[in-house]
């Protein structure tokens, strides 16, 4: 199955940031499905105005943008699977945006608050497959005092670039205790949010300013599964690209492994 799906992104990937000036507007619409050097074109666009919205506009929540931190390219990323020309907003995914001191049980800082204010550093963040301790942060407390905080349930890990991997959902709220100065690792359960990509497998990440607006979805994996898959169906339906009218033979493929 990994196989299968590394074989199907291999055409779109692109290691680093596009190369060139990004369109300031869609390039082709519809969609240029299949049509290898235009969709270059989209990924460009697509990601530029989504880190434009969500990482350096009006809309982005951390006014400086914290170390291994970014949203927008999932955003441009999810817009991408579902065969969209332009650039869908969060809501449309079932995402919000992260307030600042939202919500803390107890008066804890939230791990994005922690982050926004300078508390806490995310020194890496990467991710291994999916379930349990598939997302591994290396974080630093930057203060000369204990800090505890909130990890919440539906936190979002997003990759940098077009790599075509899977984006990682927090499983579960967790509290973390850090002594003055302490820099640790931290493995926590994560869910896939696409299965139609390729599993990490080390690779670096990202956190993001989104969260997941309904958690009862996180009761498990197939739950997660079925709703995204849902949405990207009915926007790829919408774009002019149902499901049902895959060549004959090619279905849905389902991908990834979840870690034991």
């Amino acid at each position: 199955k990994q196989a299968e799906l590394e074989a199907r992104w291999a055409a779109e990937v692109d290691a680093g940031p596009p190369e060139g000036e990004a369109p300031e507007d869609p390039p082709f619409e519809p969609f240029p499905d299949g049509e290898v050097e235009k969709l270059k074109s989209v990924r460009s666009y697509l990601a530029k105005a989504a880190k434009d919205r969500y990482d350096r506009g009006d809309q982005a929540v951390w006014k400086k943008l914290p170390k291994n931190c970014g949203s927008g390219q999932l955003i441009a990323h999810l817009s991408y699977i579902c065969k969209s020309a332009t650039l869908r907003g969060c809501a449309d995914f079932t995402l919000r945006q992260w307030q600042p001191a939202e919500g803390e049980p107890g008066g804890m800082l939230s791990l994005h608050d922690a982050v926004a204010q300078e508390a806490l550093r995310i020194v890496a963040c990467s991710g291994n497959e999916f379930g349990a301790g598939a997302a591994t942060l290396k974080l630093q407390n930057l203060r000369d005092e204990e800090l505890e905080i909130f990890v919440p349930a539906g936190s979002i890990l997003q990759h940098a670039n077009w790599v075509h991997l899977q984006n990682l959902l927090i499983g579960r709220g967790v509290h973390l205790v850090f002594q003055p100065g302490q820099t640790r690792e931290c493995k926590l359960g994560a869910m896939c949010m696409n299965l139609s990509c390729q599993c990490s497998e080390g690779q670096a990440m990202q956190l993001t300013s989104f969260l997941l607006q309904d958690t009862h979805i996180l009761e498990s994996q197939g739950k997660v599964w079925d709703h995204f898959e849902a949405l990207f169906a009915r926007f790829r339906e919408e774009a002019g690209f149902p499901d049902g009218a895959k060549k004959k033979g090619k279905g849905k493929k389902k991908g990834g492994k979840k870690k034991k």
